[in-house]
């Protein structure tokens, strides 16, 4: 792998490219397992960083299909940016590419497993839109198969002037293409942008819509992001920290129609509050049906709303009373059975002794109780 610490990055830089010319005859190529480390200040890049990437390029039409490989396929490929500082300016930042455009080609192309991964990192604006994508594949004319990418920021902030796009799988294909499994994952990070699961582009890099079918975001602590797309699940992790700040803070509306929100919690200090999970300036689509409930020793039965606020709409939940899975129910039956007949007990003496009192007054008598 590349590490690059306090450096410049002049111009493209990979840490492996494969490049397919004219009149070579190969059935598959591949860039798989390489990495690119970014740590410290990183003054400016000036072009397309990648951990993996690969291209077939033809000028003119002098090159037969025969000649050019059937498969092209960029696979596990990982870059990290770890502490780098303020003041960096990075330009587009890929976990693994691969490309045959401009040429219609007939090459299969993948990007299947790449990574991209940002940690106690700030990013500078930069003068253009940012891309960074873990897994990208461009084709005019082959399939394009982009699937089970992730990008991860935590602790980080991305600062933006012009755009940012932040998607974890981007198919730039007319034809035929698969994006799914690909994930986002924030914790505490602040994004000027937009975030994708799954992302196919329409006109240039950065413009298109979002895939939701199998991809995903996923959210804990507290994060702040442009806007969000291309997902069917949404993740998100509470903690004690979202009693007075949401997972997720968006600046632009969000729509949940046919998604769903995974809610997931564990060590909570007070489950009888109430937590924030999405801060929106309008929040709809939302129904009965997008929350889903999960967590590992005791699942909590709670109660979502939406509440209009002087920041927007707020999407928050509250436990109403606790529900035993089957682990923990025989412990806690014990206990609760052992509860109930000492009560009974209790209250049965009660009885005893309130009914003897009363008999004894019927006939006029003073009697003395003591302990």
């Amino acid at each position: 792998y590349t590490t690059l610490f306090r450096s410049s990055v002049a111009s493209e830089m990979y840490g492996a490219y494969v490049s397919i010319k004219a009149g070579k005859a190969y059935e598959s190529a591949s860039a798989e397992r390489n990495e690119v480390r970014f740590k410290g200040h990183i003054p400016e890049t000036k072009g397309v960083v990648a951990a993996g990437g690969a291209d077939v390029f033809v000028f003119g039409q002098a090159a037969e299909p025969v000649n050019l490989p059937e498969r092209l396929s960029v696979i596990d490929n990982r870059a990290v940016l770890s502490n780098v500082t303020g003041g960096s300016k990075l330009y587009d930042l890929y976990g693994g590419r691969v490309a045959t455009l401009p040429n219609p080609l007939p090459t299969e192309l993948s990007a299947i497993g790449n990574t991209i991964e940002i940690e106690g990192s700030t990013l500078d604006a930069y003068s253009g839109v940012r891309v960074i994508a873990a897994g990208y594949a461009a084709s005019a004319g082959g399939k394009v198969t982009v699937e089970n990418n992730r990008i991860s920021i935590s602790g980080s902030t991305l600062h933006s002037s012009a755009g940012q796009l932040v998607a974890a799988g981007v198919a730039d294909a007319p034809g035929e293409h698969s994006v799914s499994g690909n994930v986002v994952q924030l914790r505490d990070a602040t994004v000027e942008g937009t975030i994708y699961g799954g992302f196919f582009v329409t006109g240039r890099i950065y413009e298109g819509v979002g895939i939701d079918a199998g991809n995903r975001i996923e959210a804990s602590g507290v994060n702040r992001i442009g806007s969000a797309g291309g997902f069917d699940t949404l993740v998100l992790t509470l903690s004690d920290v979202n009693v007075e700040s949401p997972v997720l803070a968006l600046e632009e509306p969000l729509d949940l129609t046919g998604r769903t929100i995974r809610l997931t919690a564990s060590e909570l200090k007070d489950p009888d509050a109430r937590y924030d999970c999405v801060l929106a300036p309008e929040i709809t689509g939302f129904t009965a049906d997008t929350m889903v409930y999960e967590g590992t020793l005791v699942d909590y039965e709670f109660e979502a709303d939406i509440l209009s606020e002087d920041a927007g709409d707020m999407l928050s939940v509250g436990r109403a009373r606790p529900l035993l899975n089957a682990n923990a129910k025989t412990l806690s039956e014990v206990r609760l059975g052992t509860a109930a007949f000492v009560a009974q007990g209790a209250e049965f003496v009660a009885d005893e002794g309130m009914r003897a009192i009363d008999e004894a007054l019927k006939y006029g008598d003073r009697q003395v109780f003591g302990a």
